[in-house]
């Protein structure tokens, strides 16, 4: 699985963007699940911060010319299976699968939106299955205007989940990613198929 990373904040003094953004490529080098990671950078000193197992390409600082042109263009050429962006996904957005993942106010629930509706119905029901209170009606995130951060991908549709701060919490990371994982692992063939 090749996966990309919008990492044009490192080495830009961006402070908690940057930082966030750092721990994440630290993470993912660490874990070394057989993926090929690869991180679109900006600032000419950015490579020493990033770890070695992790290729970068050069994308523009100017947020209007990495967004409109710079990193669509870029992921194009790349085809990742997943992209991570913080704020804003590129125009045109070439991935087959986009989920984001946010944080929301309220008390002990997971908020399953999008447009992706094979993906949504997948997710809460495997936070289900483990016992996480998840839903997928009802709530206040349903993500599904279009142009949604988690609806940017090739095929028009994703997924956004919102965790109130109990499952934000280390105790639950690795349970919820192994979630996530899996059920992206189980339902990506058939979503890359539509894709072909």
């Amino acid at each position: 699985m090749r996966i990309a990373v919008d990492a044009h904040a490192i080495g830009r003094h961006l402070t908690g963007n940057e930082v966030y953004v750092r721990s994440l490529l630290n993470a993912l080098a660490a874990k070394n699940h057989g993926c090929e990671f690869v991180a679109y950078v900006s600032s000419g000193d950015a490579d020493r911060f990033i770890p070695a197992n992790i290729s970068t390409r050069r994308v523009a600082a100017n947020p209007y010319v990495r967004l409109g042109y710079d990193l669509a263009m870029k992921v194009r050429q790349d085809q990742p299976d997943l992209l991570h962006v913080q704020y804003t996904a590129p125009v045109g957005c070439a991935t087959p699968i986009v989920v984001s993942v946010h944080g929301c106010k309220g008390h002990s629930a997971i908020h399953v939106g999008g447009l992706d509706q094979i993906l949504v119905g997948a997710l809460t029901a495997a936070f289900v299955s483990a016992q996480y209170p998840a839903t997928s009606e009802g709530h206040p995130y349903p993500a599904i205007h279009p142009r949604n951060i988690c609806n940017r991908s090739r095929r028009g549709c994703g997924v956004q989940l919102e965790f109130t701060a109990e499952f934000r919490g280390a105790q639950h990371r690795p349970g919820v990613a192994q979630i996530v994982r899996q059920t992206i692992a189980e339902e990506g063939t058939q979503i890359r198929a539509l894709c072909a």
